[in-house]
């Protein structure tokens, strides 16, 4: 199913909604579950994003993400594989009244190449908001011109987000922070 590409202002309400998803991860995937990081715009304070909370467990090993399965499922998550990215462990979760998207669920072990790039962008984007701005203006077009087609208007960002990346790892001097488990 292809989904329908929606910006909403930044809600303030959405670190709440992902602390208390991060609790219940968890609680539930414990001891293989070391940490979970919220990702994506909706952890950018200020920034307009899809209405979706994005999630990012960490773990000791990628083979852990397999054994986190059944607890993730018994959250209503759906596994999804690695869906596209070596290293990953994806899962989605959409409201089951309404089909809606709520949350996306990125596992990786921690520091994996992709963990590092989701801080890093995220990080980034707190510190800059210049950066975030003009990252916000960016998915305002991207989303009126790939409206119908979310795959397409993520694919669209990757440039920018790339760029955002190697400046946020150059201005830190190393990726090292963002190997420790936390």
């Amino acid at each position: 199913m292809t989904r329908r590409v929606e910006l909403v202002p930044y809600n303030p309400d959405w670190p709440r909604i992902f602390t208390v998803m991060r609790r219940r991860i968890l609680e539930r995937c414990d001891g293989l579950v070391v940490d979970v990081e919220h990702i994506g715009s909706t952890s950018v304070p200020g920034l307009a994003a899809k209405d979706v909370v994005d999630l990012m467990p960490g773990l000791r090993a990628f083979d852990d993400g397999a054994k986190c399965v059944p607890a993730m499922e018994s959250l209503g998550f759906v596994y999804k594989g690695e869906f596209g990215i070596p290293g990953r462990h994806y899962f989605n979760m959409d409201d089951p009244e309404t089909g809606k998207r709520l949350h996306n669920c990125h596992m990786y072990a921690i520091g994996h190449d992709e963990w590092i790039a989701h801080l890093a962008f995220r990080d980034y984007l707190r510190g800059h908001a210049d950066w975030r701005d003009r990252y916000e203006a960016l998915k305002r077009h991207l989303a009126v011109r790939h409206r119908d087609d979310v795959e397409a208007y993520a694919e669209a960002k990757t440039d920018f987000v790339k760029q955002v990346v190697a400046l946020s790892l150059a201005e830190s001097g190393s990726d090292h922070s963002y190997r420790r488990i936390r």
